[in-house]
């Protein structure tokens, strides 16, 4: 018995976190990181006239990738693709919506649409390399709690007439009143950015929601854990 247990081959460890006492890595890279998603969540040219045709989160993505080429190219070695068949299959995606469009000598959607996904990718070798530890994920996901109350909070001030920002269009929709028999216009809650669309902001509602869950009974946080309380009291004021 203890043979054939010796005998058989060692299962093969799918990628995980680093440990929690490995020293952090590429700590500049992971601060831009951050504010990538931050210029992802809240949209400054929509808030500050001033900035509108200013390339930020391109900029910060870019500074962010040229900061972490390390952490991105060993994701490309042999060893790491076959710990890693997530990152295979984002590959072949990418090259799969090139060639669908090469084959139709489709130039335009091909440098479009190649761009679109391009930056998909930029994103997800980043967010492999750089948050790398269970440290940094607890970092990542409360700054993107924070985001997300603030993107959540500015598109309930608009919707309900508090702030009036210029560059964040409302959006009008209609329905059929079936006592009246006319169409009556109403508001729908509309967010920044990639959020604009009511439906994208009901999906960040719902993580932020479970975010906020997750921090308030996180007890290594202490009494602090409470202030996402009101926050998630917020988060739910925008469900039905």
């Amino acid at each position: 018995m203890n043979s054939a247990v010796a005998l058989q081959p060692s299962p093969v460890r799918p990628a995980a976190l680093a440990p929690a006492n490995v020293a952090p890595r590429h700590a500049a890279g992971f601060f831009l990181f951050l504010l990538v998603n931050a210029a992802l969540f809240v949209r400054a040219a929509e808030i500050v006239p001033a900035l509108v045709g200013w390339n930020i989160y391109e900029f910060l993505i870019l500074a962010c990738l040229a900061l972490s080429i390390p952490a991105v190219l060993e994701q490309f070695t042999a060893k790491s693709l076959e710990l890693r068949p997530v990152t295979v299959c984002v590959l072949g995606v990418f090259l799969a919506v090139l060639l669908s469009h090469l084959a139709q000598l489709d130039f335009v959607k091909l440098d479009d649409n190649g761009k679109l996904f391009g930056k998909v990718v930029v994103y997800y070798v980043l967010f492999v390399g750089l948050v790398d530890s269970p440290a940094r994920l607890r970092v990542f996901l409360f700054w993107m709690l924070v985001f997300a109350t603030v993107t959540i909070s500015i598109a309930v001030l608009q919707f309900h007439g508090v702030v009036k920002l210029p560059n964040l269009e409302q959006i009008i929709d209609n329905a059929h009143d079936k006592f009246t028999g006319k169409d009556v216009g109403f508001l729908r809650l509309a967010g920044s950015g990639i959020f604009h669309d009511p439906n994208e902001i009901g999906v960040l509602v719902s993580v932020a929601l479970l975010l906020g869950l997750y921090w308030l009974f996180d007890q290594r946080s202490g009494a602090l854990r409470f202030l996402w309380a009101g926050p998630r009291r917020w988060f739910s004021s925008c469900t039905p």
